[in-house]
């Protein structure tokens, strides 16, 4: 109860007028280490690994605890929607841009339901987020978080082959 409270508070303010992100210079790569050591014991209990890439720094300008709900929201569901296999993060850089690609091998989404996966309450897999507990907001929070910094996402997705979600994000200079 008090994670679905806290995230319907979240997700109000994301969309109220109230949101105010803190934009400094960040490191993406204490971001993703960060999340890998938060998912460690999980993934190793399901006999998985987060791979993430060798980039000692990436700076962006971003909002970092915002920025890391996107990246615990997102390798969490990628846990919650795979019983087995690794989640990777993948970077590429793109002009000046680095494109992010999170990647499961889990039970995919039908072409059906990717349009509706960033709505609140929508769950893929109901028995499944029952199961794991989720609060059906994970994605919206996501999508307006990513939003808020002029950035969209978008879903790649297989049915029974896994899910891959991508953004981009303006790279500044060291």
């Amino acid at each position: 109860m008090n994670t679905l409270l806290g995230d319907l508070i979240q997700i109000s303010m994301l969309e109220s007028e109230e949101s105010q992100l803190k934009l400094e210079k960040i490191n993406l790569m204490d971001i993703i280490i960060n999340v890998k050591d938060t998912f460690k014991q999980v993934l190793q209990s399901r006999k998985s690994n987060l791979i993430v890439p060798d980039e000692k720094t990436v700076y962006i300008l971003a909002d970092k605890k915002n920025m890391e709900i996107v990246f615990n929201n997102l390798i969490n569901n990628a846990i919650n929607y795979s019983d087995s296999g690794d989640i990777i993060i993948s970077l590429k850089y793109i002009k000046k841009n680095i494109v992010v690609r999170i990647i499961d091998q889990g039970i995919g989404i039908s072409k059906d339901n990717v349009q509706q996966i960033f709505e609140r309450f929508y769950r893929v897999d109901s028995d499944r987020s029952r199961e794991t507990g989720g609060t059906g907001l994970g994605l919206a929070i996501v999508k307006h978080i990513l939003l808020a910094h002029n950035i969209e996402i978008k879903v790649d997705s297989k049915v029974n082959m896994g899910t891959e979600f991508i953004f981009e994000i303006p790279v500044l200079k060291n």
